[in-house]
């Protein structure tokens, strides 16, 4: 089940800039490939986003 579907949009629209804000830790208003890195290396995500082949 997709969240967006659950949520209003603006409800989806704090969730998508709270999350900016806490990744980016240079405060550019962009998340970098080494801050989403960071983000996603301290969760298991990374582990369910692999293929095995």
């Amino acid at each position: 089940m997709m969240v967006g579907s659950n949520l209003k949009d603006t409800q989806l629209q704090q969730i998508v800039d709270k999350t900016i804000v806490f990744a980016d830790k240079d405060e550019d208003g962009k998340i970098s490939f080494d801050e989403f890195c960071s983000v996603v290396g301290n969760t298991d995500i990374h582990k369910k986003m692999v293929v095995d082949v």
